[in-house]
């Protein structure tokens, strides 16, 4: 009985863990991404008030897709630390760049701000998701 009590333990931490990660994944595509997104500014295609809320959106959204395929592939107990964990963090990301985005001329704008959002959510989904060496014992 004891070594039950044990597993479920790890499990809990585990997914506690992951959870952790994919916040840490998701702020670092951010902050890689504002140095990306620099390129397009100094080019004059994005206005620099555009790239907070691109960068939100953007990172919200990967983080959101790389979630759900780490609950998909985990148990329930698992897939429930992990929303837990980060599901308030990216609907905070994807609302503040929904409202900051309401403010755009998306008729103007249209064209950057679509290839802005598919490269940053491929890189933020390549950063994300990145495949790790397992150690076992």
């Amino acid at each position: 009985m004891p070594t039950t009590a044990v597993n479920a333990s790890k499990v809990s931490k585990s997914a506690g863990v992951a959870a952790l990660k994919n916040t840490a994944a998701a702020i670092i595509s951010c902050i890689v991404l504002l140095a990306v997104l620099a390129i397009p500014v100094h080019a004059g295609v994005l206005s620099p008030e555009k790239i907070l809320p691109a960068v939100l959106l953007i990172t919200g959204v990967s983080s959101l897709v790389s979630a759900s395929r780490t609950a998909a592939a985990a148990s329930s107990k698992k897939m429930a630390f992990a929303l837990l964990g980060g599901g308030i963090f990216v609907i905070v990301l994807i609302v503040a760049g929904a409202v900051f985005f309401s403010t755009f001329s998306f008729s103007s704008d249209f064209p950057a701000i679509c290839g802005v959002i598919m490269a940053g959510s491929l890189l933020g989904g390549l950063i994300a998701t990145r495949k790790k060496r397992r150690r076992r014992y």
